[in-house]
C-alpha cells in the first residue's frame, strides 16, 4: 500500500483500514499516445487495470472512451476536506460499488459482507 504524503490523509486511511492499494498522482499512457494524470489509482477496482480517480472531469473529458477501451474504470470525486471525518461504511460503499478487478484470491473478506 502506498503511504504516499500526496494521498489524502482519508484515502491512506481506507488503504490502511481496508488493505488495498492507492497511488496519488498516477501517470496514464493511453493505446493511442496520449496521457493524462489521475489524481489517485486504484489498481485493485473498477475496471481489469484499475479505477482512476480525478478531482475534475474536464481533465479526463476528451479520454472517457479511450479510457474503457484501455481498461480502465474511472470516477470524479472531491477530495475530502482535511475537517471531515474518515467514514468508513462510505469507503466501502464505493469500493463494492466499483468492484474487485484483481486476484479474486487477494479480495479482502469485508467486500463480502452485506
Amino acid at each position: 500500500m502506498s503511504t504516499d504524503d500526496r494521498v489524502p490523509a482519508h484515502w491512506r486511511r481506507a488503504s490502511r483500514d481496508l488493505g488495498f492499494t492507492v497511488v496519488a498522482d498516477h501517470p496514464v499512457t493511453l493505446g493511442d499516445g496520449q496521457s493524462l494524470t489521475a489524481n489517485l489509482y486504484l489498481p485493485q477496482f473498477g475496471a481489469p487495470r484499475g479505477m482512476l480517480v480525478v478531482y475534475r472531469f474536464d481533465d479526463i473529458e476528451d479520454h472517457v472512451t479511450r479510457l474503457g477501451d484501455d481498461g480502465f474504470g474511472f470516477s470524479t470525486l472531491e477530495p475530502p476536506s482535511d475537517d471531515e471525518p474518515y467514514d468508513r461504511e462510505s469507503f466501502e460503499d464505493m469500493l463494492r460499488d466499483w468492484g474487485w478487478s484483481a486476484d479474486p484470491a487477494t479480495r479482502p473478506a469485508w467486500l463480502d459482507a452485506p
